[in-house]
């Protein structure tokens, strides 16, 4: 009899004492009952690993494909940009050089028309003191001249100021009672510049006499300072034009237009026509007062 006893699938009789024989089937079938349980569990247990080897094939198929697909679009994307031609940068032009001029010696407005003629650029210009070449010339270059350099680099240029001396004293002549021509020459052995102002009438003084002078005879000046003087105007006599009767503009014009300096004073009477006197003396206008009877207001004596 065949049945189920602790889980096991067991063999058997019911009821009745077992035999010796019936004991050592019993247990060789139960060995082989135990044995075909033992193959059931580990074939189990296969199937379950074969199932979970699976899977991750299956999932380790599916990323592999992505991953795939992605590195192909990756290497076409890689192979269209080496399809596009490489643009090679632009050589830079090389400049052409020249040789440099040489402008030392020759003034500021030459070497610079030289510089530019060359093809090159006139750069910093600076002055500086020299006993060897006279003031404004050019005394350096700053690229040495027949050196090749790079067309319209820039040439720096130093002009000479020559040498700078201390200024030579000297003295004022006295130069009252000369004439023009003999101040002019007095000054100019002096080192001195002569310049005449316009003469003016002087009393006392002769005609074309000096009696004036813009720095005092004697004084220490530096050579070549301007010297100023005035000579005298030569005087005239003259007849006094009458002007009795006329206004006071009238006869003030006149007189001025006769040589005379005018001055008008106020009295009753008062006349000096017809006397001569000296061109440029002052002749005093006597106006009538406005009361007096037998003249016009503002009329002259």
């Amino acid at each position: 009899m065949v049945y189920w006893k602790g889980g096991l699938l067991r063999i058997g009789r019911f009821g009745g004492a077992e035999t010796a024989a019936d004991c050592n089937g019993k247990e060789e079938r139960m060995a082989g009952l135990e044995g075909l349980h033992g193959k059931a569990s580990r074939l189990s247990m296969l199937a379950v690993g074969l199932a979970v080897i699976l899977a991750c094939c299956l999932t380790a198929g599916l990323s592999g494909c992505s991953c795939s697909s992605d590195q192909g679009k990756q290497d076409n994307k890689q192979a269209e940009q080496k399809k596009e031609p490489v643009k090679e940068p632009e050589k830079e032009k090389k400049v052409e050089d020249k040789a440099v001029p040489n402008v030392v010696g020759m003034t500021k407005d030459d070497a610079q028309r030289v510089v530019a003629d060359a093809g090159f650029k006139v750069g910093a210009v600076s002055e500086e003191e020299s006993a060897e070449v006279a003031a404004g010339m050019v005394l350096k270059q700053s690229q040495k001249a027949a050196e090749q350099a790079s067309a319209g680099s820039t040439v720096d240029l130093v002009i000479s100021k020559g040498v700078k001396k201390d200024p030579v004293q000297t003295t004022v002549p006295d130069l009252t009672g000369m004439t023009q021509t003999q101040a002019e020459d007095a000054l100019a052995k002096a080192n001195l510049v002569p310049k005449a102002g316009d003469p003016v009438f002087k009393d006392g003084v002769g005609a074309g006499k000096v009696f004036s002078q813009s720095v005092a005879a004697g004084a220490s000046v530096e050579e070549g300072t301007t010297v100023g003087f005035i000579a005298a105007l030569s005087k005239e006599v003259a007849a006094v034009p009458s002007v009795v009767g006329l206004a006071k503009d009238a006869a003030a014009s006149t007189l001025a237009n006769a040589g005379f300096n005018v001055d008008t004073v106020e009295a009753y009477n008062a006349s000096v026509a017809g006397t001569k006197v000296d061109r440029g003396t002052t002749v005093n206008l006597t106006l009538e007062e406005p009361y007096t009877q037998g003249t016009t207001e503002g009329e002259a004596l």
